[in-house]
């Protein structure tokens, strides 16, 4: 048993996860709120802020978006129309 292996997969497998979710919400056109994205990553993935935080910022490298304060609220749009 490789626990380093493990750990390396289900944290790649993790992002993956946020990455598809953005995706899924910037097709649709939706902002994402930045700290109730956080918020739920925690809670679904059982993980820290700040370990959350790292998997997010992870995540955004490979979506094409930027943070924009919205209503007050820091959130995430989608900069290109045609997210895949």
């Amino acid at each position: 048993m490789n626990i380093i292996a493990e750990r390396q997969e289900r944290r790649k497998n993790h992002i993956l996860m946020i990455v598809h979710t953005l995706k899924q919400a910037f097709s649709a056109g939706v902002s994402v709120d930045k700290e109730k994205l956080i918020n739920e990553i925690s809670s679904k993935l059982g993980t820290s802020r700040r370990t959350s935080l790292e998997y997010l910022t992870i995540a955004l490298v490979s979506v094409d978006c930027v943070e924009e304060v919205i209503d007050g609220r820091k959130s995430f749009v989608c900069k290109s129309e045609g997210i895949q």
